[in-house]
């Protein structure tokens, strides 16, 4: 069964949406999948519903692999944060001009559920002939070279994972995901300087549902990730 049969995108302005529907007609194509197209206001929420309740609602009720968003403010909220919280459908959110599907970020936390990230992007950076780059983030100060025993035993794991990964792809040779970039710091910091670095145009990212309205709390790195990164964002849900 092709991993990616169903996407739906949101319609507003062309002003603000049109990048986030062509990115979607081309994320489309490219894995041969249906797209459905939305209206915010039409569609999901013409009785004025919590639209970060009913965009989520909405994708599971068509059975929606994927999401694309506009990256805009709807009634006061950021429509990314209102939806990615709350969403256990994977969500693509895109700003206006950013249309570049050709070189990826892939962030990993190092847990058990990193495989439901790798999953997730292998076939979208495989349909697409992208680029892709794995990072992990050790915490710890900025710049520092060391890491605890524990962190270096979850990085080598990290590593395995990402070899059995592209092991399993007959299309993604070794050095599209491999080896494993190590950063040090602040998870979000050193995730946008990588990204920056790389002047990669697509950052993947785990993201756990859940978590309090605006203003967004310190530790919700995913959240900040979707907020702070001038790039388009895959969230996927663990």
């Amino acid at each position: 069964m092709p991993p990616f049969r169903h996407i739906v995108a949101a319609v507003a302005p062309e002003a603000v949406a049109g990048s986030a529907l062509r990115v979607a007609r081309a994320l489309a194509d490219a894995t041969g999948a249906r797209l459905t197209s939305f209206s915010l206001a039409d569609d999901v929420t013409p009785g004025g519903g919590v639209i970060g309740i009913e965009i989520p609602r909405f994708a599971e009720s068509v059975e929606a692999d994927l999401v694309v968003l506009p990256r805009m403010l709807v009634r006061g909220e950021l429509l990314a944060d209102a939806v990615t919280r709350r969403s256990r459908v994977p969500s693509l959110v895109v700003s206006p001009g950013q249309e570049d599907l050709s070189s990826w970020l892939i962030a990993l936390d190092g847990s058990p559920r990193c495989p439901t990230v790798l999953s997730m992007v292998t076939p979208l950076v495989e349909a697409l002939g992208a680029t892709a780059v794995a990072l992990t983030v050790e915490p710890g100060r900025t710049g520092e070279t060391g890491t605890s025993d524990w962190h270096l035993t979850r990085t080598l794991q990290l590593s395995r994972t990402l070899e059995e990964s592209v092991a399993g792809s007959s299309r993604v040779p070794s050095a599209v995901l491999t080896p494993l970039r190590v950063r040090h710091g602040d998870v979000v910091t050193e995730v946008l300087r990588e990204r920056e670095s790389l002047v990669a145009t697509v950052l993947a990212i785990g993201s756990r549902p859940g978590g309090p309205p605006p203003p967004i709390p310190e530790g919700s790195m995913a959240r900040r990730l979707v907020n702070d990164a001038p790039c388009i964002v895959l969230t996927v849900p663990l």
